[in-house]
């Protein structure tokens, strides 16, 4: 039968989810059942370690399909971009409850009362997805209540459905933010997770990782305007170009910036892609390998 990434499929040796049954032999099939993420972020890992490597994160009021549970752990999938991997039971729930806003600020806090003064319960970043069954009427300090619990700034959350146009502006948002593996919040995140955190804020669900980034979103511009970038040319493009390396992706902004989280200043930073482009080269001898515009 077909290889199939598990990284997005729920295959183990012992255990594979039901709805691969006919693609993959396995000892045993199970059809998971759905739960609700109710921490800010939620490690999701290679495997049920708390020192094994972090694959991304699952933010707030995110829905998964969790397929086994043993010692605290459950092995899951992300309903959002397919993810599979460990996290830790306790940052789940099986009272789910239906989304009815994100979270459009860099990040906020959930508070026990509608009062700012209160200690918060929970730190939330840009995504995060929140039930509101009711807002408060106080206008001076406007606050919903989340149906999982405690109360958040009205300003910060945006109904499912009112998106920002501009992410690449979004992505700016997050400068100084510092690098993180696996990271997709204000407190670290990775260079594909700054992408899909700009594009999810805009509405587009975009990949996790940054190979498949390169093979799904958008169109690429081809070889010609390829070449002309990684010649130092770059007239061709556009605000919300998505620029490429093996491992690597970023935002062309304007006038020949570009905003990425990289390891080499360890946060989120801007800086012309020319030189982005030539410092990455002289250290691992890669090119530009594709611009793909949305």
């Amino acid at each position: 039968m077909e290889a199939l990434d598990r990284r997005f499929h729920p295959i183990r040796t012992n255990l594979a989810a039901a709805y691969l049954a006919d693609r993959i032999d396995a000892p045993r099939y199970a059809d998971g059942v759905r739960q609700q993420v109710m921490i800010g972020a939620l490690a999701l890992r290679r495997g049920p370690h708390d020192v094994a490597p972090l694959e991304t994160e699952l933010l707030y009021g995110e829905s998964v399909t969790v397929y086994d549970t043993a010692d605290g752990w459950a092995w899951l999938q992300n309903d959002a971009d397919r993810y599979v991997g460990y996290a830790r039971t306790l940052g789940l729930t099986p009272d789910i409850h239906q989304p009815t806003h994100s979270v459009c600020a860099v990040a906020t806090f959930i508070y026990p009362e509608p009062d700012i003064k209160t200690p918060p319960l929970n730190r939330l970043g840009m995504g995060a997805r929140i039930a509101v069954p009711e807002q408060s009427g106080e206008q001076s300090e406007p606050f919903s209540r989340c149906a999982l619990g405690g109360w958040i700034f009205n300003k910060h959350l945006a109904p499912l459905g009112n998106y920002a146009t501009d992410y690449a502006g979004v992505a700016l948002q997050f400068l100084g933010v510092p690098y993180l593996w696996g990271g997709k919040t204000s407190l670290g995140l990775d260079c594909s997770g700054l992408v899909q955190t700009a594009l999810d804020r805009c509405g587009i669900q975009g990949p996790r990782d940054t190979d498949i980034q390169a093979r799904e979103l958008g169109t690429s511009l081809g070889s010609p305007a390829i070449d002309r970038a990684v010649d130092g040319d770059v007239s061709s493009l556009v605000r919300g170009d998505l620029v490429f390396w093996p491992g690597h992706v970023g935002v062309y902004v304007d006038d020949g910036a570009f905003v990425h989280a990289n390891a080499t200043d360890m946060a989120v930073a801007t800086a012309p892609l020319t030189t982005v482009s030539s410092s990455i080269r002289a250290a691992a001898g890669d090119k530009i390998a594709d611009i793909r515009r949305l």
